[in-house]
């Protein structure tokens, strides 16, 4: 197991949204109002969202919801209405092995839900009613956090760490338990920043949405699904068909197995950009082992390092299902001898330059700009580590062929996206390097880490009831 989050107990407030550390570096916060804050009961937490409050703050603690915990009944806690969960401190909400999910939101036509949890750690939530084995009881199966069917609105997942949970998925947009692949209904929006999934596993993805997604900064590591994708799976419904997208940005992929893809995504707008997938498994003989575009979907994948991910099967690190439209940008793809680094499957992926493989993939990357057979010591790409920034990246070595690959107004006018700071939020500069990592010199943005790179402890409690809550380092 990967150890724990780590946070240094050291800052003063300095005004609404900032804190200052012992170090003396400004830190950016989130600022909320507290309607009431509590102990880490989950008597309390039910008293507190049966009176009506919409933003709860808890202190420091483990809330345990399993038979140890104080008025437990073993079920989670149902919601009609918005509500905001805020740690001050190190909060962890504990499943005991004993409690499904934590937080469903209710079942009722047309209802519409803002669900925001910010800064705790939810832990050993454990579906008895899920057997890898045996089908799926629809009675007992209900995710760690998410809404149940027709039920719109938002999740936003700031700051949390979830660990060692096994059930039917972690978060959830939406659901129909019966009929799990109805998209006919309304499905929630799902938001996670600098967070980490971790151990986790279940039926289907991590992380399984049927609306928009976007998810950042944010690290997933050794997480297990049977069935479905072991980290994401985005699916869009119907009803959100023509404008709903899945932004995958700035994260660390690391050791997920599945029997599907890690990041399975089917949207007519996908973005995976400034990514690292390393060591990733797929059992399957047709999904990607670590990225699968949706048939018919179209996809932007640019500035990500893709190392060793493998599969069974020939099927490639990215596999492009039927019908699909794709664009490669400024990617690394350092792949085992054995595996493919992609898969087209009736599809079109186009090469926008800078691509450099480890691979013959010259009949994909086919630009001027790009490199296919590159050797490892030609490629010199480093073992993941803490570089700076919110996840772990791979830095390429001095005299990497990978390097000032391409120019940053060309790869602007390429995508519409944001390509000027790698995963990290450090400064690409005018010559860019392809794979999530960029040497370039400049700033390093706003991380939220002291001068030591620990992460500040939130928890502050301003003027008015107002929390002051800063994000935690959450590198695994």
């Amino acid at each position: 197991m990967v150890s724990r989050r780590l946070a240094a107990k050291a800052g003063v407030v300095a005004g609404v949204g900032a804190v200052v550390s012992a170090f003396g570096i400004v830190t950016p916060a989130e600022a909320y109002t507290c309607d009431v804050t509590i102990d880490p009961t989950e008597a309390a937490l039910r008293n507190a969202i049966d009176d009506g409050n919409t933003t709860i703050c808890i202190t420091d603690g483990t809330l345990h919801m399993g038979d140890s915990g104080t008025n437990a009944d073993n079920v989670p806690i149902v919601i009609d209405s918005d509500l905001t969960l805020v740690g001050l401190g190190d909060v962890t909400i504990d499943g005991d092995q004993q409690t499904a999910g934590f937080i469903v939101g209710a079942s009722s036509t047309d209802a519409n839900i803002d669900l925001v949890i910010d800064n705790l750690t939810v832990t050993q939530f454990f579906d008895w009613g899920y057997d890898e084995l045996s089908d799926i009881d629809s009675e007992k199966t209900v995710p760690v956090i998410g809404f149940n069917r027709n039920v719109g609105g938002s999740i936003t997942i700031l700051n949390s760490h979830f660990e060692n949970n096994n059930s039917y998925t972690s978060i959830v947009g939406a659901i129909d338990q019966d009929n799990p692949f109805d998209l006919s209904s309304v499905y929630a929006g799902i938001t996670i920043d600098n967070s980490v999934f971790e151990n986790n596993s279940g039926q289907f993805g991590t992380v399984w949405g049927y609306s928009d997604l976007t998810i950042t900064n944010s690290t997933f590591l050794t997480n297990d699904s049977y069935n479905g994708s072991s980290t994401i799976e985005g699916w869009s419904s119907d009803q959100t068909w023509d404008d709903s997208s899945a932004i995958i940005a700035g994260n660390y992929f690391e050791g997920n197995t599945t029997g599907e893809s890690p990041v399975y995504l089917d949207s007519p707008d996908i973005n995976v950009y400034n990514n690292t997938f390393a060591w990733n498994y797929t059992s399957s003989n047709t999904y990607g082992s670590a990225v699968t575009v949706g048939s018919g979907d179209s996809a932007k994948i640019a500035f990500n390092t893709f190392h060793e991910n493998s599969s069974d099967y020939d099927n490639g690190s990215i596999v492009f299902d039927s019908g699909s439209d794709a664009v490669l940008l400024g990617n690394v793809f350092s792949t085992l001898e054995s595996n493919d680094t992609m898969s087209i499957i009736d599809a079109t992926v186009q090469d926008l330059g800078g691509n450099v493989s480890t691979a013959n993939d010259s009949t994909v990357l086919d630009n001027e700009s790009s490199l296919n057979s590159v050797t490892e010591e030609e490629l010199l790409l480093n073992e993941p580590a803490d570089n700076g920034g919110a996840t772990k990246t791979m830095s390429l070595g001095a005299g990497s062929v990978a390097m000032d690959i391409m120019g940053a107004t060309d790869a602007a006018d390429e995508l519409d996206l944001d390509l000027a700071n790698d995963q990290r939020g450090e400064h690409r500069g005018s010559t860019l390097d392809a794979g999530a990592w960029d040497d370039g010199t400049g700033y390093l943005a706003s991380t939220g880490v002291d001068a030591r790179g620990i992460a500040i402890t939130g928890g502050l409690i301003g003027a008015a009831g107002v929390a002051l809550v800063t994000a935690r380092r959450r590198k695994a």
